[in-house]
């Protein structure tokens, strides 16, 4: 038997509905479907705008860059080292100076926030950065990988003046490839919709639209002002379609997930030689996989040969320690103990709905009989 890190998102029942769908001729570039789509899903979060593109890696790109020339961001901000990264990549394609700090040792996301300073957060396989719930430090907020985790009664992906998800083919809810920039701020919405779409006020509000088409001096040429440098990071229709089906059973999903993560926590809490992340109280983890840290690499090596040999997928977590990766600048190289342990000792477990209770206390009978 196998037990992939991440199994299907999407069922038969939608691929089969997209496929008589398709057969009715559709429109099938960025329309009434993606926009609904992001009317559920800004209800569902708790938002007032949603912002649609064609990744998770699109919509940080989309965020920063927006963040930036809506003039949201300071000199510098902070960000854990700790990160996917596409996470980070935007600060230093777009020359923003961003001063990385080290994963928390619980959470694994920053591991402090400074008064009066501005900060990226990001959960760490969805489970929520406990000092998230200082809202007032955070700016950007990177909740791709969690999709209906929850502390108390707040949704991650809420607290940033802007929020991303991811709609990876493995996470919570998939439109095969496809993201999510989420935010309150109706001028940082009208700048993401015409970054989204080549820099162009074709789905921006009515206001920004009249006032941007004003500076044409030509009818002819009003629906084709471009306001911003922008990009072409419109999904399709396709995809519309499946957000949209996929929404019907979003909190079935994230409940499912999160009983497999409490399992999984509990049948590792407390032994010596395995640390688990540490949710804030209160919280519920829908996690897109489990992270662990062995006792050594040569741990990690040896319980990631047990777990091969039983069929258990298993993989690193993130980017570790994101400066000792190649695309980082290497006069930038630094030490970062959490992250480094992270990047040395770290490891993902399958967690998705076609995991049976017996399978996930399988896998961790397997991690367990590994000793140091």
């Amino acid at each position: 038997m196998r037990y992939p890190l991440a199994d299907q998102t999407i069922p038969q029942a939608d691929l089969d509905a997209l496929a008589d769908w398709l057969r009715s001729g559709p429109w099938l570039t960025f329309g009434t479907l993606c926009r609904e789509f992001e009317e559920r899903f800004a209800a569902w979060l708790g938002r007032q705008h949603a912002i649609f593109v064609n990744s998770g890696s699109s919509a940080n790109l989309l965020m920063v860059y927006a963040a930036k020339l809506c003039e949201r961001l300071p000199a510098k901000i902070r960000a854990p080292a700790l990160a996917w990264a596409t996470t980070l990549s935007p600060f230093r394609q777009l020359g923003i100076a961003v001063e990385l700090r080290d994963a928390d040792p619980n959470d694994w996301g920053l591991d402090r926030y400074d008064d009066n300073a501005v900060h990226m957060v990001v959960h760490v396989l969805g489970v929520p950065a406990y000092y998230w719930q200082q809202g007032r430090y955070v700016v950007l907020e990177d909740a791709c990988a969690g999709l209906g985790s929850i502390v108390g009664d707040r949704k991650v992906g809420t607290f940033g003046q802007m929020s991303t998800f991811s709609f990876y083919y493995g996470h919570a809810m998939s439109t095969i490839e496809g993201g999510m920039v989420t935010t309150d701020d109706d001028e940082l919405a009208d700048c993401l919709r015409a970054l989204r779409e080549h820099g162009a006020g074709w789905n921006v509000s009515e206001s920004a639209r009249q006032t941007w088409e004003a500076a044409s001096p030509w009818d002819f040429t009003k629906r084709f002002t471009f306001q911003y440098p922008g990009f072409n990071m419109r999904p399709t229709e396709i995809q519309g379609f499946l957000g949209l089906r996929q929404m019907e059973r979003i909190d079935e999903v994230s409940a499912h997930r999160a009983e497999n993560d409490a399992r999984y926590r509990k049948n590792l809490e407390g032994m010596p030689f395995l640390a688990c992340q540490i949710p804030p109280v209160g919280s519920t983890v829908a996690s897109i996989a489990v992270g662990v840290l062995a006792a050594s690499a040569e741990h990690r090596a040896k319980i990631a040969h047990a777990l091969e040999l039983a069929g258990i997928e298993t993989r690193p977590i993130g980017t570790g320690n994101v400066t000792r990766q190649p695309f980082w600048p290497a006069w930038d190289r630094r030490e970062f103990p959490m992250a480094d342990a992270v990047m040395d000792r770290g490891f993902q477990l399958p967690n998705h709905p076609g995991l049976t209770p017996t399978d996930i206390d399988f896998i961790c009978e397997t991690v367990l009989k590994v000793k140091p």
